[in-house]
């Protein structure tokens, strides 16, 4: 440090061998003196070589990520402070730490803790735990997230992984059992499966009092949420020789057949031999634990009270695992057959020449050495125990069958005293291995009911795994360290992979930056992991082939390492011995005192004597030892073995062939086999620590605490957590999971990455550096991601509380409704007959004021009020303003102006056919306002078409409504809105609006400018709506007439002929009937009786006369539509005969008129032509040229009989042929103009006297 101030917070060196950094406070600058905080001692420095900078903290964070300081040092003061506060859980981001206080604490276990976090919705809320790891494992599996989870339980021998995985298994059983019965069951079970793993598989070793010395997984099996079984196995191994693949190494088989100084065989060889008293000993020719060869090799004294205690807890624990008395008799027999195995002892002999098997077998000294057993009284007892054959059983120990040529002629050879002992050792581990296997299969079988979940993909699981813990002994360490270390040396590189590895690689995939990633620095052990397995020349491949020779050498598998790795550039790999030369080495002759190398593991450098590396690799299965124990008397020992020749595919000959179990090989494939079983899921770490070497109570050693803390990585699962974004989801389960903090409108439309930009930006600026955007990705930290949750968690519990309370609701009406009924049944019945007649007269009576008060309420309707037309428009109108808006009629629509397709329909459809003509009319209404190409004959056919569609389906016409007041709302486009507003005309001008959609519509139309908003809204009020003799709609769209008044915003006018030859110009809007038209034409005649006269349309071919009913441009649309048949609305008549005489008369008619009053029809204007002066700019044209651009027909006026005698000749004809024209002449000097939308056939070429001349031919 450069700058020293007083009163500074510095970290102080106080132990260069250990290199441990205390918190200490700067006192004085001159001379330079410091303060330790944690025993107040004063210390003067020379110079700032032994201070760095320490950032202040809260020790007691239950996150060790959340501290400032990115040094070891403030890790492990928080560790040491929260330990002093008996806070042993620690987590560091997602990895928990767990600082084993070797006391018993019984009070952070109970029920009431286990409930807390079992009815939290905040786990990070809460003190570090082991139930908050399992929690968060539980509730992934109930909310679907995942249907495999594990939880990793790793560390050095006796950091407590075993302890601490009991506890967490515990915890999900009481809280995925709802019965206290199943419950209190399965906890038992669980806690007996605690005691035999105990005696079966753990031993005493000079790390631990109780080390678990075999790797198994306990997996819990749920369905819908609930646990319905666990399960115990180690990791099956399937990769050794084919006859021998059945065969497990569930614990460390070395340590049945000796140990070192200070440790122990398994338990429960001890438990047997102290709990048994002298008749129950006789039973099975047992001994003192000291006086069998295979428990005396430790020479470690054990209290028998303890031990026989134990073994009582042990018997009952087999009999809640439904495991009877008799088989456990079977489980003693073969323990103690074990022990007695243990104590033979062999005899070297010599034998002379004879014939064996029939053969003569003679050597150079006419004799060869074999070995004799010592003991015969064990051999009985073995054979006795195993109930085999007593001869046969002793040639299995002493002699061995080898082929003596080709024919495959087999000679007994006997076996030296190695070769024996060998033989002896693999026979007592295979009856072991063999035992533990058996009773793992009975525990699976009572724990989950005979069923199999191994491969149902139906059931979600969560596995808890209990590792072998890194062993490292002071003095020399053996083969057994040596298998363990590589395990976790696995491990470790997996744990790297997923914690720190995996996200920097998400990062560089997805391009995220701003990432400090040199502050993330940790030990790679990828090179450990070569070393070990690469092929040819690692440890363990040199292991197996040097284990192959059949006098394999300690040396030369040194003296292959030295050569192959000595000279490693990171020195993993050295050796204090001098390199023998091969000859040296095959000869036996060697200058090395001790096979001793070292290797740099994870957890530092470790020390290895490999001298019996190569026999204990060796597990050597001979097949005459299968078969002995396959003809065995006892058929449980006899099923035990038979499945490993039952399930063997190869022929008989290959399976009389011996095997070898490479034991370090088993280790290597065991703890792949458990990696890729973590990696079918979500995984999360217990990270076990020692608090201290001497295992004492509640003492905590900085020394052996920061030696596991660099050992593991922590500081750097730290700073990755800290600095980095360690959180992170696809777009799609981030926008799926937290759409629901968005408005529903905004989510609606919205692609992934919108929403999920749109959610994090939602958040606010204080969690701005908290995320991150990749390609596929969010990155997330801690708090926003706890933030997220949070909002999350709380709209949830809203909602349930508005679901819940409305079945709450729905329950207490339902049940009143009952109770209710209940009532009147029981007052009825109180009532009795008397009351029968005077109840029916009462019913009577309600029942006529219900129907009074129903035909009341229904002439109050707002419609009825119209039935003399248009007098009562301000009632109407003054109803309409006290309506919404038209947004709020659309289902989720926003009331906007659209270039592309919609998704769904405005308003709500109950059919799927309904739904798509929606799509498909907004469809047609697009390409009608966007298509630049049309020319204006195909606009007015396609604007026909569109509104057809709604005539003929009454459920799409408020569609239609809507979508054009949607495409018209502040559409600042205006030749795209003129198309809109023209359709919108012609829309209204076809077809009435519902009664919900009357009141916003006509609201939305006293919006428009005044010129717009006067001609929609007297279309809209001049709709038949009181008048129930009318239809509701028209027959046809608007005609190509109506059409181009609609674009130009004037009135249409028709001109009419009455049947004396005058004529007359009518201007006619588009709800005007032929009846309201005829008594029009006929009081300007002077007729007052309008009775018994009517309309008819005619041409040069047909004629149509319509009813009086009828509208007149339904008439006028028929007449346009090109179709030779007379299926439709209105009949039609052949008028070929009497339209050449009419028009002969009406020339000469014509042209003494025009004699008579000139040429200019500018005085003859007639005075009941109504023009409307609007536009949508609002521009007035003169009075005119308005009047040459009014369209105009030519409508026949016919009296009522000549109707009826047309009507009834029209019945002959099977088809009629028709053409409708219309010529309106105009001689204007200034009427040459085109009008703004010609009808369809429109030939420019054409002038004269003729503004235009239509050809319309249709069909109907």
């Amino acid at each position: 440090m450069k700058f020293i101030l007083a009163g500074q917070p510095v970290w102080l060196f106080v132990n260069s061998g250990k290199a441990l950094w205390e918190p200490a406070l700067v006192v004085e600058i001159d001379p330079l003196t410091v303060q330790c905080i944690q025993n107040g001692q004063t210390i003067q420095l020379e110079n700032t070589v032994r201070l760095t900078e320490r950032k202040l903290f809260d020790p007691n964070t239950e996150n060790l990520a959340t501290i400032p300081d990115e040094s070891e040092s403030a890790l492990l003061f928080a560790l040491r402070k929260r330990f002093d506060a008996k806070r042993f859980y620690t987590f560091t981001g997602d990895v928990l730490i767990v600082l084993n206080p070797y006391d018993t604490l019984s009070t952070i276990y109970d029920n009431k803790v286990q409930e807390l976090y079992r009815q939290s919705n905040n786990l990070n809320s809460l003190p570090a735990h082991i139930f908050s790891v399992a929690q968060k494992a539980l509730l992934r599996i109930e909310n679907g997230r995942s249907k495999h989870e594990s939880i990793c339980f790793c560390g050095e021998s006796g950091s407590g992984k075993t302890y601490n995985l009991m506890y967490c298994a515990n915890y999900l059983i009481n809280s995925s059992v709802q019965h206290n019965a199943k419950r209190a069951t399965i906890v038992q079970q669980l806690e007996s499966v605690e005691r035999v793993l105990d005696a079966f598989c753990s031993a005493r070793t000079l790390k631990n009092m109780q080390g678990t010395r075999m790797s198994y997984c306990l997996e819990m099996f749920y369905r819908n949420a609930m646990l319905i079984g666990f399960s115990v196995h180690t990791m099956s191994q399937q990769h050794q020789q084919v006859q021998f693949q059945q065969i497990q190494i569930h614990v460390e088989p070395s340590r049945i057949v000796g140990q070192r100084i200070g440790e122990c065989n398994y338990n429960v060889f001890y438990e047997l031999c102290s709990s048994m008293d002298i008749n129950e000993k006789h039973k099975l020719g047992l001994k003192s634990e000291q006086q069998h060869f295979y428990l005396n090799q430790g020479k470690v004294s054990m209290d028998s009270m303890m031990l026989r205690q134990k073994y009582e807890n042990l018997c009952t624990s087999l009999e809640l695992l439904d495991i009877s008395e008799h088989q456990q008799d079977f489980i003693q027999r073969i323990l103690a057959a074990i022990l007695h195995i243990g104590n033979l002892f062999f005899k070297p002999i010599k034998q002379k020449i004879g014939t064996v098997n029939g053969t003569n077998t003679q050597s150079s000294d006419n004799a060869m050495i074999g070995v004799e057993i010592g003991n015969e009284q064990e051999l009985k007892w073995c054979a006795y125990l195993l109930e085999v054959d007593l001869e046969s059983l002793h040639q299995l120990l002493t002699q061995k069958q080898v082929k003596i040529n080709e024919e495959g002629e087999t000679a007994l050879v006997p076996l030296n005293i190695e070769q024996a002992l060998d033989i002896r050792d693999s026979f007592a581990q295979l009856l072991y291995e063999q035992l533990i296997d058996w009773i793992l299969q009975r525990i699976n079988a009572a724990t989950t009911k005979g069923c199999n979940f191994v491969n149902n993909n139906n059931v979600a699981r969560v596995v808890l795994t209990d590792c072998y813990g890194f062993e490292r002994s002071t003095s020399v360490n053996g083969f057994e360290q040596f298998c363990i270390n590589l395990y976790n040396e696995r491990l470790e590189w997996y744990y790297q992979q997923k914690v720190l590895r995996e996200i920097q690689w998400e990062y560089q995939k997805d391009n995220v930056s701003g990432i400090d990633m040199q502050s993330i620095q940790w030990f790679n052990n990828e090179p450990v992991i070569d070393l070990f397995l690469q092929r040819p020349n690692g440890l363990l491949p040199t292991l197996d082939d040097e284990s192959k020779f059949p006098k394999a050498l300690a040396a030369r598998y040194l003296q292959q390492c030295i050569l192959n790795h000595q000279q490693s550039p990171r020195q993993l790999f050295t050796t204090k011995a001098t390199v023998t030369t091969i000859a040296s080495v095959t000869t036996g002759k060697t200058s090395m005192d001790k096979y001793e190398f070292a290797i740099r593991h994870y957890a530092g450098q470790v020390w290895y004597d490999c001298a019996q590396f190569v026999e204990k690799n060796r597990l050597q299965i001979k097949w005459e030892t299968i078969k002995l124990l396959v003809n065995s008397q006892n058929t449980s020992i006899a099923q035990m073995f038979r499945c490993l020749t039952t399930n063997n595919p190869k022929s008989a000959q290959q399976q009389q062939s011996d095997g070898i179990i490479y034991v370090a090989q088993r280790y290597n494939q065991a703890a792949k086999a458990l990696i890729d079983k973590m990696n079918k899921g979500n995984v999360q770490f217990v990270r076990c620590m020692r608090s201290n070497q001497e295992r004492e109570k509640l003492k905590f050693c900085p020394q052996t605490v920061a030696r596991q803390l660099r050992s593991l990585s922590l500081l750097a699962t730290t700073n990755n957590h800290r600095l980095g974004f360690p959180y992170r989801e696809s777009f799609d389960r981030f926008a799926v999971r937290y759409r629901c903090l968005l408005p529903l409108d905004i989510a609606r439309y919205q692609t992934v990455y919108e929403l999920s930009k749109d959610i994090l930006e939602q958040q606010g600026n204080k969690f701005q550096q908290h995320y991150r955007l990749g390609k596929m990705q969010v990155f997330m930290r801690e708090p926003l991601r706890e933030h997220l949750e949070t909002r999350r968690d709380a709209l949830l519990d809203s909602s349930a509380i508005v679901i819940q309370k409305n079945i709450r609701r729905w329950l207490a009406e339902r049940k009143f409704a009952k109770k209710r009924h209940a009532v009147i049944v029981l007052q009825s019945g109180l009532r009795g007959w008397r009351a029968r007649r005077e109840v029916d007269r009462r019913r009577k009576e309600i029942r006529k004021t219900i129907d009074m008060e129903t035909r009341n309420i229904r002439r109050l309707n707002l419609y009825a009020e119209t039935a003399e037309g248009c007098e009562n428009n301000t009632a109407i109108i003054a109803e309409h303003n006290r309506t919404t808006e038209l947004s709020s009629i659309a289902d989720g629509h926003l009331l906007q102006m659209r270039r592309e397709p919609i998704a769904t329909p405005f308003l709500h459809k109950e059919t799927e056919i309904e739904f798509n003509q929606s799509l498909e009319m907004f469809a047609m209404i697009l390409q009608y306002m966007n298509n630049t190409q049309m020319s204006c004959e195909q606009l007015a056919i396609l604007g026909k078409a569109i509104i057809q569609l709604a005539l003929d389906n009454p459920t799409q016409r408020d569609e239609l409504l809507v979508q054009l007041c949607a495409q018209t709302y502040h559409n600042r486009v205006k030749n795209n809105a003129d198309k809109a507003w023209t359709l919108l005309l012609g829309a209204i001008n076809s077809f009435t609006p519902s009664s919900q959609l009357y009141p916003p519509l006509l609201n939305y139309f006293e919006q428009q400018t005044p010129n717009l908003s006067r001609q929609l809204i007297d279309s809209l009020l001049r709709q038949p709506i009181g008048n129930k003799d009318l239809p509701k709609s028209r027959y046809f769209a608007p005609t190509f007439l109506e059409q181009a008044s609609f674009k130009q915003q004037q009135a249409t006018v028709l001109r009419i002929k009455c049947a004396d030859k005058s004529e007359a110009l009518f201007e006619v809007h588009s709800w005007m009937t032929a009846d309201e038209l005829s008594r029009r034409c006929l009081q300007m005649r002077g007729i007052g009786d309008p009775d018994g006269w009517t309309l008819s349309v005619e041409n040069e071919y047909f004629a149509i006369h319509a009813p009086g009913h009828c509208f007149v441009y339904d008439i006028l649309a028929q007449m346009e539509q090109k179709s030779e048949n007379n299926n439709g609305i209105f009949v039609i008549f052949d008028n070929s005969i009497n339209w050449k005489a009419s028009r002969d008369s009406e020339k000469v008619t014509e042209k003494e008129t025009l004699q008579k009053h000139g040429s200019n029809d500018d005085d003859t204007q007639p005075n009941d032509i109504l023009s409307n002066h609007f536009m949508t700019n609002g521009k007035l044209q003169p009075r005119q040229e308005q009047q040459s651009v009014i369209s105009q027909r030519t409508i026949q006026y016919v009296p009522q009989e000549r109707h009826n005698d047309l009507y009834a000749e029209s019945k002959l004809k099977e088809s009629n042929y028709r053409t409708f024209g219309t010529d309106t002449s105009n001689n204007d000097e200034n009427a040459t103009k085109i009008p703004p939308l010609p009808p369809p056939h429109w030939d420019p070429n054409l002038h004269g006297q003729q503004q235009y001349q239509q050809h319309q031919q249709h069909d109907l």
